[in-house]
């Protein structure tokens, strides 16, 4: 049992320092994607819905969004 127990512990350390990112939904995963190539990713709370539409107008150009892409990127964002 003791083995047991010890070989989960190293399971679970190494799949909690794996680095890798869990997305919850399609927008979550193309804001990180697209976004965090350049700059940090910003929290959803750091920004109003009218500062996010305004940060993603300026951004999606650079990011090379499409609008389809933008929206759903928005709507993650707003989603609280």
């Amino acid at each position: 049992m003791k083995s047991f127990a010890s070989l989960l512990l190293i399971f679970l350390f190494i799949l909690g320092c794996s680095g890798s990112k869990y997305f919850t939904n399609e927008g979550e995963k193309l804001y990180y994607d697209k976004c965090s190539g350049c700059h940090r990713v910003y929290q959803k709370f750091e920004l109003n819905a009218e500062k996010w539409k305004e940060k993603l107008n300026e951004m999606a150009p650079h990011a090379k969004l499409k609008n389809e892409e933008k929206e759903i990127i928005l709507k993650f964002l707003l989603n609280n």
